[in-house]
């Protein structure tokens, strides 16, 4: 139940049969949404969502469930409540999505020990002002676990987010997803330090075709890597992390560093209670 793969401006759900996207973070593989009534439609990320400060796109994240929302820490931090919205069922970040919610933030809840200098327990949750609706395809929670690693020691995951397609550049309009592997095979993760990357706590994660071409960049923060397993017709998708560190410069030859939510698990609960016992299909 866990398919991650991160990408800049991406939108993914599943690892197996996912395309490699062109050009960098800033690049990947943008996806639409099918029109009201189109029968059997399932959009491929109803779990991810836009957060948004003072009108605009700041960092992604995941519906852990009606009321509830995962993201980082450092996505939210310093923020005013009252110019925080989220964004479910959304696609575009410029034009209407006919599906999407927007919600108000009640209240944000960063996990207590966040260092903001090392990223240390980068995550935080979201309680919205009202509720998401699950009526439709659109909009869905994920369950969250930790990386699967029995099949392949190093899982490919997708990562998903409206990030910059440059370095230096604005939101990518449409949602767009690509694949990562997860090295979990290393306690090292590039140049990072010790203090700043820990992999009981956290998830190393870059390109590794050759040559490199995709990393998360700007406004990917926050947002979810998923990985998905077993036979077909009977996958399984997790949420395994959420993007905390990237290079500075989206530079594909560096990994990221994403926040492994299994080890919150106890924390996740005590405050947001128990996700939905099923997702729609």
């Amino acid at each position: 139940m866990q398919p991650i793969l991160f990408f800049l401006l991406a939108v993914v759900a599943v690892v197996t049969g996912v395309p490699h996207g062109e050009g960098r973070m800033s690049g990947g593989i943008p996806i639409t949404i099918a029109p009201p009534g189109t029968e059997g439609y399932k959009a491929m990320f109803p779990y991810v969502v836009s957060i948004e400060y003072e009108d605009s796109h700041i960092c992604g994240g995941f519906i852990y469930s009606e009321k509830w929302v995962v993201t980082t820490a450092s996505c939210v931090e310093n923020k005013v409540l009252s110019s925080l919205v989220v964004v479910a069922g959304q696609v575009n970040l410029i034009d209407y999505d006919y599906s999407e919610e927007r919600h108000a933030v009640f209240r944000v809840f960063p996990y207590d020990t966040y260092d903001s200098v090392t990223r240390a327990d980068d995550i935080a949750l979201i309680e919205l002002s009202s509720n998401i609706s699950f009526a439709d395809t659109y909009k869905n929670f994920i369950k969250f676990n930790e990386v699967y690693t029995d099949e392949k020691p190093t899982p490919l995951g997708t990562f998903m987010g409206w990030g910059a397609t440059v370095d230096g550049g604005g939101f990518s309009p449409r949602l767009r997803y690509a694949e990562l592997t997860m090295l979990e095979t290393s306690g090292i993760c590039g140049t990072y330090g010790a203090d700043e990357f820990q992999i009981s706590k956290m998830i190393c994660a870059m390109d590794m075709t050759s040559p490199p071409t995709i990393a998360p960049c700007t406004f990917d923060e926050g947002s979810p890597i998923v990985q998905t397993y077993g036979t077909t017709g009977a996958e399984t998708t997790i949420a395994v992390g959420v993007l905390s560190k990237r290079s500075p410069t989206c530079n594909p030859e560096e990994p990221s560093v994403f926040t492994r939510l299994s080890v919150y698990y106890a924390w996740l609960y005590r405050v947001a209670g128990q996700q939905p016992t099923s997702a729609r299909r």
